[in-house]
């Protein structure tokens, strides 16, 4: 089935046929409202520490996992467990696949406390 024909669905990723001419569609993943490419979030470093970081991929999966360019505080954040002397030097550090959680927890990110 070409899913770019006319009154036709695209099939999603993972779909199964239970007989010869039935097609059973799963949902699309459930995406996270709000997040999207260049918005500004919270990244949790491993000592607790929280740094804004920019959203530079979202997978749009039920657990809000993006890829994101997370902004670190120089040499002050050298030392710290998965910040490597060279991100920190630089000051931007890439972290992929990373998840949402409510609860700040470390190698997660969450939306910004209100000031």
């Amino acid at each position: 089935m070409d899913p770019t024909r006319e009154g036709q669905e695209p099939r999603f990723e993972g779909a199964t046929t239970s007989g010869p001419e039935v097609l059973q569609e799963q949902k699309p993943p459930a995406e996270m409202p709000g997040l999207s490419e260049g918005r500004i979030v919270h990244y949790v470093l491993q000592d607790g520490a929280h740094r804004p970081a920019i959203i530079v991929r979202n997978w749009n999966s039920p657990g809000g996992c993006c890829n994101m360019q997370v902004f670190l505080d120089g040499v002050n954040d050298e030392g710290i467990t998965h910040v490597a002397t060279d991100d920190a030097r630089r000051g931007m550090q890439w972290c992929t696949s990373i998840l949402y959680s409510a609860k700040p927890q470390p190698g997660t990110w969450h939306w910004p406390e209100m000031a």
